[in-house]
């Protein structure tokens, strides 16, 4: 608790000071008078109180007026000669030892005052002083508190850092200025490769690829002079085992206070897996496609009546047609008009025919996908031209219900003639055990969403078993004894490599089954 000093006021104005000191001085005088008046000998200490008052008050400047007017009237009321300011001589020692006393009490006063000055003064500042130590230990508290706490969060950040480092499948690396590595992380080891075999040495000098490629690794040592990051470099190392690793690193360059390069850091991880992965799906790729060929050149042995029916159609129309322009040809039967009728009508059923040879051709090439820009109606419309005849002898009514305002859909023409193929050849044979209801099959398209074409075939067949729907599409699956199984499930990796989906429903009227797909669609660009 802080002590109040006790004071009329702790700054009074000077003009105050001044006033209150006359007050007291004449106060004090006057006092004196009246009492020397009425009673035998009057206590001079009343002018010493004032001047002791007059200058705890005042200070200096009142102190000093106080000590002149408290002399100046003792000497006119009190020193003979009375009301006077003459000096007697045989009273100059009492005047004079009265002067000395009033003298030495208002400078004792003053002193005191100013003693009592500074300890205040003192006092405050060290108030102020202790205050700001107490807001500076308070300040220190709050800023130790939160150093404490941004340490255990860089403790805590720095342990979550090196558990990842730890537990990532990736290690960390760290190399010098001569792009010697200096430092790794612990998970090196399941590289297979030891640390100390690593430290010490520069990457190029661990790459058995080095002579290989040696453009590639040109470049990553030059990038590696010039102080560039690299992301997603790859390269291979021989183990101690003899056993091959390939490995992605990806690093940056540091630099220190002044600017000056360090070495680098960064991450890497072993892609073995990863690439013997790409090869084997590579490798299943081309297996599919060959599975694919001979699936269509099998589908294609299915068809050949129907193949054998479309070829003969256009050849015995040009055998007819040439009849006919021999008659028109004859010099007693000549007409030259319908003679060259009759050779178009050749010429168009010799394309037709070359047409459908082409087709045949297409399906039965081995070759590399190329996606085109395609109308899925004009591919259907092909296939139509290539089963319808093998429908019609199963007794099969094949509709088409097509959308004429499609967008353009991105793929390939024989891989999705493939798969129309085959999802209506499936249809047909789903309807063989049907003889009470007409065998009808629909195929028909529509524009599914925006960026989307769905493709559908109905049949009014014997439906799907439900037991049977989540194994339709995979490999070796088949309901159909003496089938290889693979037809839907090559189906399905078709669509789904031209980013669509392929699936199959029971109809929600009547009997029989749908399978559906979808495509993108391929949008011309300015």
């Amino acid at each position: 608790m802080t002590r109040r000093d006790f004071a009329w006021r702790p700054h009074p104005p000077m003009i105050l000071r001044y006033a209150v000191t006359v007050a007291c001085v004449t106060a004090a005088i006057t006092s004196q008078r009246w009492m020397e008046d009425h009673w035998a000998g009057a206590p001079a200490a009343l002018a010493l109180c004032a001047v002791m008052f007059s200058a705890w008050f005042g200070g200096l400047g009142p102190s000093l007026l106080a000590m002149a007017l408290a002399i100046v009237l003792f000497k006119y009321f009190f020193v003979i000669p009375v009301y006077s300011l003459a000096v007697d001589i045989g009273e100059a020692p009492r005047l004079l030892i009265f002067a000395l006393s009033v003298v030495l009490v208002g400078l004792l006063a003053v002193a005191q005052r100013g003693a009592a000055e500074s300890l205040r003064r003192a006092r405050d500042q060290l108030s102020r002083t202790v205050r700001e130590l107490e807001t500076s230990n308070e300040a220190l508290r709050v800023e130790n508190t939160e150093r404490n706490r941004v340490e255990q969060a860089l403790r805590e950040n720095e342990q979550r850092f090196r558990d990842f480092a730890d537990t990532a499948s990736d290690w960390l690396w760290e190399t010098g200025p001569d792009h010697r590595f200096i430092a790794f992380s612990e998970r090196l080891g399941t590289l297979g490769i030891a640390r100390a075999q690593a430290l010490g040495r520069r990457r190029w000098d661990l790459a058995s690829d080095v002579a290989e490629d040696p453009e590639k690794w040109r470049a990553h040592i030059a990038a590696h002079e010039a102080h560039q990051p690299f992301r997603g470099f790859v390269y291979r190392i021989i183990r101690p085992d003899g056993a091959t690793v390939s490995v992605e690193i990806s690093g940056k360059p540091f630099f220190d206070c002044n600017g000056r390069f360090v070495g680098y850091r960064g991450t890497g991880s072993n892609i073995t897996a990863k690439i013997r992965g790409e090869q084997a799906e590579k490798a299943l790729r081309q297996a599919q496609a060959e599975l694919a060929h001979v699936s269509r050149l099998t589908t294609l042995g299915e068809l050949t009546a129907s193949i054998a029916h479309e070829v003969n159609q256009p050849l015995a129309a040009i055998v007819t047609g040439g009849a006919a322009c021999l008659r028109w040809i004859d010099p007693d039967r000549s007409n030259l008009e319908e003679a060259r009728a009759a050779v178009k009508a050749m010429i168009d059923e010799g394309h037709r025919a070359s047409e459908v040879i082409q087709r045949l051709r297409a399906l039965c090439r081995k070759t590399v996908p190329q996606k085109v820009r395609l109308d899925i109606n004009d591919v259907i419309d092909e296939v139509v031209l290539l089963i319808q005849h093998e429908v019609l002898d199963r007794g099969v009514s094949l509709r088409r219900s097509l959308s004429p305002t499609l967008t353009p859909v991105s793929g390939d023409r024989v891989q999705l003639q493939q798969v129309i193929i085959n999802l209506v050849m499936n249809g047909v044979e789903a309807m063989l055990a049907v003889v009470d209801r007409p065998r009808d099959l629909l195929i028909r398209t529509h524009q599914h969403v925006a960026d989307q074409v769905l493709v559908a075939v109905q049949d009014s067949g014997i439906g799907i078993d439900p037991e049977n729907v989540s194994h339709l599409f995979n490999s070796f699956f088949t309901t159909k004894p003496g089938d290889m199984g693979m037809g839907l499930s090559i189906c399905r990796s078709i669509i789904e490599a031209h980013e669509g989906r392929l699936w199959a429903s029971p109809n929600t009227t009547g009997h029989g089954a749908t399978f559906q797909f979808t495509l993108s669609s391929c949008f011309r660009t300015a």
